[in-house]
């Protein structure tokens, strides 16, 4: 059991589109660059307002991520051949 609901910066809050904007989320779950990736409920495709919506986009976050990294000149494969180093 945790206090989320009584928590005074969340409240117990999730996300509500407004009627006919819920394609919105999608739009909002798009990264900006490779600089910033977004995750949370309410990115969380058809399981918004969920904790498994919340899950799923962090997944989905951390694949834009490392797909970004994988692409980047500040990344190249380390001596094991199966992580990314930092050059």
């Amino acid at each position: 059991m945790t206090n989320w609901g009584t928590n005074p910066l969340t409240r117990g809050a999730y996300s509500g589109a407004l009627p006919g904007m819920a394609h919105m989320r999608e739009v909002v779950a798009e990264p900006v660059g490779d600089l910033v990736f977004f995750a949370g409920e309410a990115t969380g495709g058809p399981l918004a307002q969920t904790a498994g919506g919340a899950m799923n986009s962090g997944h989905r976050a951390a694949a834009e991520i490392y797909s970004a990294l994988r692409n980047s000149t500040l990344m190249s494969p380390c001596p094991n051949g199966l992580q990314l180093c930092f050059r």
